[in-house]
């Protein structure tokens, strides 16, 4: 097809509102945490200009997820029966863990102590024989899964808008105990460690067709200076 006709198609396409889309564009950021036993951990996303490092409307955005994972490892103990009669020996170790945040809308809701996302109980009693010694741990196989991970719904997005960067703290809260008469003990706790991952898909605002017409006029330019 010759220049000039594509100047003529592209033009109609101005005259009757044509539009052309960018590519749809996805930027994850993954914040992690690990070794958490007590305590707290705040992980910082950049908000979507920050991201994409240009001004973001919330006609620009597609979608918006943010998934929160949190786990435990093991935590262990040994004892040691030093008496010279058999003793019942308690064990008690409790894990919790949970996400806040000053964001409202996240897609999982911020826990609490009374209501964490993560919780592990332990509660064990074992007979130890004269002078016996075991070492073992606080359940092993006891991890917790994905927390949340839904996408934001679209009344959410503005939530997001501008420049600068929002905080999801991570806590954790451990309690350990091993109770038994005449015993040598010694304990670790669990640690809690995990990530949180925030996606934006966006599809920047479409540019007209009128720029393609400017583009192909200067190509038509040139090539008629090229013929003079």
């Amino acid at each position: 097809m010759k220049l000039s006709k594509i100047l003529i198609v592209a033009s109609l396409a101005v005259a009757f509102g044509t539009e052309v889309r960018a590519a749809t564009v996805t930027i994850s950021q993954t914040n992690s945490f690990a070794n958490l036993t007590t305590g707290t951990r705040t992980l910082s996303f950049n908000l979507l200009d920050s991201a994409f490092g240009s001004s973001v409307a919330v006609s620009d955005i597609v979608a918006i997820s943010i998934t929160g994972i949190m786990y435990k490892s093991a935590g262990a103990w040994t004892v040691e029966n030093l008496e010279n009669n058999g003793v019942y020996v308690d064990f008690y170790q409790i894990t919790k863990g949970w996400f806040t945040s000053a964001m409202p809308s996240l897609p999982f809701a911020p826990g609490s102590e009374a209501s964490p996302h993560l919780i592990s109980d332990y509660d064990h009693r074992i007979f130890f024989q004269p002078f016996e010694k075991i070492s073992s741990d606080f359940g092993s196989s006891d991890t917790g899964g994905p927390i949340g991970g839904e996408l934001l719904s679209n009344d959410m997005f503005s939530d997001y808008l501008g420049s600068g960067t929002f905080d999801i703290v991570v806590n954790a809260l451990q309690s350990t105990s091993v109770v038994g008469p005449g015993i040598d003990q010694s304990t670790s706790s669990p640690r809690l460690s995990g990530n949180v991952v925030v996606t934006y898909e966006i599809v920047p605002e479409p540019s007209t067709a009128s720029l393609i017409v400017l583009g192909l006029g200067g190509l038509a330019g040139l090539r008629r200076a090229r013929r003079i």
